[in-house]
C-alpha cells in the first residue's frame, strides 16, 4: 500500500524532526546549538509538511470520506502551525486552528479505526466511512 506507507513514513519522520528541534532548544546538543536555534526553521518544516499533506489529501479521496476528512484536518493543522510560527504569533487564531484541528483529527481517527475494525470483524458496514470520490475514482 504505497499511500499508507508514504503517509506513515512521512509523518514518522515529521515527529523525529520535531523531537530533534525540541531537543536542540532544550540544549541536548549543547548550549551553542540551543543559542543559535531559529524557530522559523520549524515553521518552514511545517510549511513543507503542509504541501506534502495536500498531496496526500488528494490520495485520500481514493480511499474513503473519513480518511479524506482526517487529511483535510491535517492540512488545517499544518496551516495553523506554519502561520503561527512564521508570523511569530504563538497564540491566537492560527494556534487555535492548529489545536482544534488536532482534536478533530484524533476524534475522527478513533471513528475511522473503530469502523475499520468493526466493519472487518462483522463483514458488514457497522460504521460507514463513505465511498471513494474525486476526479480519479
Amino acid at each position: 500500500n504505497t499511500f499508507g506507507a508514504t503517509a506513515f513514513c512521512g509523518y514518522g519522520f515529521f515527529w523525529f524532526a520535531v523531537a530533534m528541534s525540541w531537543m536542540t532548544q532544550l540544549g541536548v546538543f549543547g548550549a551553542k546549538a540551543a543559542e543559535v536555534f531559529d524557530v522559523t526553521q520549524l515553521g518552514v518544516g511545517f510549511l513543507g509538511y503542509l504541501i506534502f499533506t495536500v498531496i496526500m489529501t488528494f490520495g485520500a479521496m481514493g480511499a474513503n470520506k473519513v480518511l479524506f476528512i482526517i487529511f483535510f484536518l491535517i492540512d488545517m493543522l499544518f496551516l495553523g502551525l506554519s502561520m503561527s510560527v512564521l508570523t511569530g504569533q504563538p497564540h491566537g487564531f492560527w494556534h487555535n486552528l492548529a489545536a482544534w484541528s488536532e482534536l478533530l483529527i484524533a476524534l475522527t481517527s478513533f471513528y475511522g479505526v473503530a469502523a475499520n475494525v468493526l466493519n472487518s470483524h462483522y463483514k458488514k458496514v457497522v460504521l460507514p466511512v463513505g465511498k471513494p470520490f474525486g476526479p480519479w475514482v
